[in-house]
């Protein structure tokens, strides 16, 4: 079975449940989540399906599946074959009736979490267009939504100074988001 998000959604709200009944000291009133690439992928599709996560980090993660997967592999993005057989395991757009749905670009009007984003500016495998994308059509419903793009980087921070910066961010972030 190839449909990316199939149980993406019922697992963590498995999980969260089971945590929520278990764990006395959880607090569901603070939750904030943090990915990044496939991870920032999920936690943008994630922002859309539910309102439990307080505050979201997503860091040069892929937000228009289209986009993921018709891109020019050689052009700064990973192209069919690595979205058919790599980490998403998708099977074609128009193959694939959930598509629409696990689109995070499809989901902006539900997003209710504030949202912050993340990419290099020079990001080989997830084209920084995918964090800004998401950060347009989050503006543009006028949701909490921050984005960051790093000068001179690609898919993972290399220069200290930017993983320095990036770690107090979204500390920051989570502080102020997480009160």
């Amino acid at each position: 079975d190839k449909e990316v998000t199939k149980y993406l959604l019922s697992d963590t709200e498995a999980i969260l449940d089971y945590v929520a009944k278990n764990e006395p000291t959880f607090n569901s009133d603070k939750l904030g989540m943090i990915g990044h690439s496939f991870g920032g992928f999920e936690v943008m599709y994630l922002a859309g399906k539910t309102n439990r996560f307080k505050a979201a980090v997503a860091g040069a993660g892929i937000a228009d599946l289209a986009d993921y997967y018709y891109a020019d592999k050689d052009k700064g993005s990973l192209g069919m074959f690595s979205a058919e057989n790599v980490q998403t395991k998708m099977i074609p757009p128009y193959a694939d009736k959930m598509f629409n749905s696990s689109n995070p670009l499809n989901n902006i009007v539900s997003i209710n979490t504030p949202m912050f984003l993340w990419t290099g500016e020079n990001d080989y495998r997830i084209r920084k267009e995918h964090s800004i994308k998401m950060y347009l059509g989050l503006w543009r419903q006028k949701k909490d939504a921050e984005l960051l793009i790093y000068k001179d980087e690609e898919h993972y921070l290399l220069k200290p100074e930017n993983m320095k910066d990036l770690t107090k961010r979204i500390i920051d972030f989570f502080e102020e988001k997480l009160k």
